[in-house]
């Protein structure tokens, strides 16, 4: 089918575009275009709280911040627990279900 609109824009890593990469093929390695096509469709980071930066200078700034910085990782390790426990919680149910269904 058709790559939804937002994979177009490189929201998602998803996979390759729907239309040909410039200058062929989005996986042939010799093709010049083909390392900047799948680039622009990188999003490596779709956790909450990653910081980012557009340049060496934010990024010193953002490293001059301890407080800044420790509050991510606070931030960071709430959401972290926040998934773990909805993990646990779903794999019970899941396990739960399959001893309910397993032959005695």
């Amino acid at each position: 089918g058709a790559v939804p609109e937002a994979r177009l824009r490189g929201s998602s890593s998803a996979g390759p575009r729907s239309r040909p990469a410039p200058g062929g093929a989005p996986n042939a390695t010799q093709a010049p275009g083909s390392c900047f096509e799948w680039a622009s469709l990188l999003d490596p980071y779709p956790w909450p709280h990653v910081r980012s930066f557009d340049s060496w200078d934010a990024l010193l700034v953002q490293l001059r911040s301890p407080e800044g910085l420790r509050r991510t990782s606070e931030q960071m390790r709430a959401h972290n627990r926040e998934v773990r426990g909805e993990l646990a919680r779903a794999w019970a149910g899941i396990l739960g279900r399959a001893a309910r269904h397993a032959p005695t």
